[in-house]
């Protein structure tokens, strides 16, 4: 019996790996043939015009070539196709032999990533029939994951590594990962959080405070590059939510919306009304996030959560990314929006206890991708010209995006409540 199991195991491990590999052929089909280019947005050469592949990658890769050349590349990036400037920790810099497998970097690399991505996504998912597989299918064509892939995201691989900080409870394994991950956009030091789950007070605590100093020590290496990204990013994050519409995953894209009107309309003043649905927003998010903890606090919505676990963990961990993310001050494009597929395992898992709840939760994850993917291709296709269209379905991608982050943000102090606000009421 034990045997039949391990070979059905490694049937389906070998089904997995096949359709991973189909997957990525099709994404890699649909890239270096242009057919995605009607609703994904790509990085254009500025000089020959053409389309950059891989674009948020190869502009790691060509400032490791000026950086090399002595030009400051937190301000000007000249080997970039478009003049972009270096955004990321100094990691990246270090990367070996650049000049000598320069077209490795630009193109082996990402399409490794972009295998290892849809291979983990595939398995993490683990596709049941072919109504999953479908399902599947159609969630790495959404415009979130397929722009992640078309452009070399190094989000990409920071989801990759937030599977193995939940796979592992080795304390110096996730201080290391940890510790990667901070180094190449800073932000991920907030899944230090994953340090709360440990159930004896002196390592929690102690592990929190090593990821505290880390981070300071991270900031003190990067501090002249973090100065140089304050001051440029204006030019490298979306900054009005009319030139870039459903592509932004943030608090900002509503209040953005209603400026936006106003500007169209030339009706009272933008940036005070900008400020009024800032306040409104902000006040109607915060009580609906203290009105939702108190039901699923009182409904024992997440009794099952149990932190030893892997899909709690990976849940926990992108939970938290996507609350830092949405409510960061500066917009941020929707290829953030990746972590969403690290909630699915802990949601199916869950849901089949009659939890209609988390049920509700995972249908609107997935209805967000699809729905809006197939929003955007017919706005982009049939009404590119229409302002109402657009108004339209930035108003009701944020209007979803809201809902969801306020789930999330209920949890989350849930989480804290039971995990760290009460340590100290036990001290009293």
């Amino acid at each position: 019996m034990s045997l039949k199991f391990t070979f059905k195991n490694l049937n389906y491990k070998l089904i997995y790996l096949l359709f991973s590999f189909l997957l990525f052929i099709l994404v890699s089909g649909l890239i270096f043939n242009n057919l995605i280019y009607f609703y994904i947005n790509p990085i254009i050469n500025e000089t020959t015009n053409d389309i950059s592949r891989f674009g948020d990658w190869t502009v790691i890769v060509d400032a490791i070539s000026c950086s090399k050349k002595g030009f400051n590349i937190y301000v000007l990036n000249p080997c970039d196709v478009s003049n972009r400037p270096h955004v990321y920790g100094n990691i990246f810099l270090y990367l070996p032999f650049v000049d000598k497998f320069y077209n490795f970097y630009i193109l082996g690399f990402p399409l490794f990533l972009n295998f290892l991505v849809i291979t983990a996504i595939t398995f993490h998912l683990k596709p049941k029939n072919l109504f999953n597989y479908l399902l599947l299918s159609l969630l790495i064509l959404t415009t979130p994951v397929l722009l992640s892939l078309e452009r070399g995201n190094s989000e990409l691989i920071i989801f990759l590594l937030l599977i193995l900080i939940a796979q592992n409870r080795n304390y110096f394994i996730v201080h290391s990962i940890i510790s990667l991950i901070a180094s190449l956009k800073f932000f991920p030091i907030v899944t230090s959080i994953i340090f709360l789950c440990e159930k004896i007070k002196f390592k929690k605590y102690l592990n929190i405070s090593i990821s505290f100093f880390i981070f300071v020590f991270i900031v003190y290496i990067n501090f002249d590059g973090l100065s140089y990204i304050y001051k440029t990013k204006a030019s490298i994050m979306p900054s009005t939510v009319e030139n870039v519409g459903m592509y932004i995953f943030s608090f900002q894209g509503m209040p953005q919306l209603v400026k936006s009107t106003v500007l169209h309309l030339n009706i009272f003043d933008a940036e005070l009304t900008l400020a009024i649905a800032q306040f409104i927003l902000g006040f109607l998010v915060l009580f609906l996030i203290i009105l939702n903890f108190n039901f699923i606090n009182k409904g024992k919505i997440f009794y099952k959560f149990d932190l030893n676990l892997y899909e709690e963990r990976l849940f926990l961990l992108s939970c938290v990314l996507l609350t830092i993310i949405f409510f960061f001050p500066n917009m941020s494009y929707l290829y953030r929006e990746i972590y969403f597929l690290g909630l699915i395992p802990f949601l199916r898992k869950n849901y089949n206890y009659r939890n209609p709840y988390l049920k509700f939760f995972y249908i609107l994850i997935i209805f967000k991708f699809i729905v809006f993917t197939f929003l955007w291709i017919s706005q982009t296709l049939f009404f590119e010209t229409s302002i109402f269209v657009k108004g339209f379905n930035i108003f009701f991608k944020n209007l979803i995006d809201n809902i969801l982050i306020i789930i999330l943000s209920s949890f989350l102090l849930l989480f804290l409540r039971q995990n760290f606000f009460a340590d100290f009421k036990k001290i009293k």
